[in-house]
This record gives structure tokens, sequence and C-alpha cells, in this order.
């Protein structure tokens, strides 16, 4: 009995062993699975990014270059203005222009916002503020009364503010576009 005893107790082993074997083998498969699901989702998430990276700075650039062409003709704004609408103010042109130039580009800021990964908020965020202080800078231009000389000192901080922001932008997005995906980030 004592050779069916090693015999069975081999037996035994052997199926603990094979049962261990196949538990640990599941276990590997399903975290190589996880890991792979993840960064597979990282990827398209970091590609995602890139296309808002791309639709931000292009209607980033359309209304930086909206804003400098009305500073450009705003005298023949003004006088389109009094020829053509003298019932209404020069403002409202200004403010209706305005935020036809930043609309397009609220879209891309906001997806920024949901998808960017930590860091892109104060970049976005900076890109937002100096718009929308250039757009105010405007604003208070147009509130002159008809014929008053505006003064434009102040225009040349807030393109400086412009592209101050334009490129804390393109740095952070480079320093994300740079990182590549990896499990457990």
């Amino acid at each position: 009995m004592t050779e069916a005893w090693a015999a069975i107790i081999a037996a035994i082993a052997a199926g603990l062993f094979g049962v261990g074997g196949v538990l640990a083998g599941i276990y590997v498969g399903g975290q190589q699975t996880t890991a792979q699901a993840q960064v597979e989702h990282l990827q398209w998430l970091r590609e995602q990014r890139q296309e808002a990276y791309v639709a931000l700075m292009e209607a980033w650039e359309t209304g930086v270059q909206g804003l400098k062409q009305m500073v450009e003709h705003w005298s023949d704004h003004e006088g389109d203005m009094e020829r053509n609408h003298p019932d209404r103010f020069f403002s409202e042109f200004v403010d209706v222009r305005v935020q036809s130039l930043w609309n397009p580009i609220m879209k891309p800021g906001e997806l920024f916002f949901v998808i960017g990964p930590e860091g892109m908020e104060e970049a976005v965020a900076a890109l937002t503020v100096a718009f929308a202080d250039a757009s105010d800078f405007l604003r208070g231009q147009s509130s002159q009364p008809p014929g008053a000389d505006a003064n434009w000192q102040g225009w040349g901080a807030q393109l400086e503010q412009l592209v101050e922001a334009r490129g804390t932008l393109v740095t952070a997005a480079r320093d994300m576009m740079q990182t590549a995906p990896a499990p457990g980030k």
C-alpha cells in the first residue's frame, strides 16, 4: 500500500499543481488583457486630444487673426456703421464680431477641458483669458464717442498676452503628446 499511497499522493500533487497553474494562467492572462485594454484606451484618448488640439489651434488662429483685422480696419468699420446703420452703436457691431470669433474657439476649448490631461486646463484657461481680455479691450475701444480718437496703446500688450497664451498651450500640448500611453497612468 505504500506504493499505492505514493502514487495517489503524486496524482493529487500533480492535480493541485495543474489546477494552480491554470488559475495562475487565468490571472496573468486577465492582467495582460486589462493592461492591453487600458493602453488601447489611452492611445485612443491621446488621438482624441490631438484632434482637439488641432481644432483648438485652428480656431484660435482664425479668432486672433479676426481680432487683428478688426483693429487694422477699425476706422473703415466705424465709417460703415455710421453710413449704413446710423441708428445703431458701433459697440454693437464689435460685440457681434468678437462673439462670432469666440464661438468657434469655445467648442474645442471645452473639449480640451473634458478630455485633456491634468495640467492642460491651465494652458487652455490662459488662452481663454487672453482672448477675453483682448475682446474686452476692443469692446472698450468701441464705446468711445463717434469721431473720438481711440487709445490704442494697450493693444500691443493684448497681442503679447495672446502670443504668450498660445506659447503656453503649445508647450503643454507638446509635453502631453510626447508622453507615451502606459498602463497604470
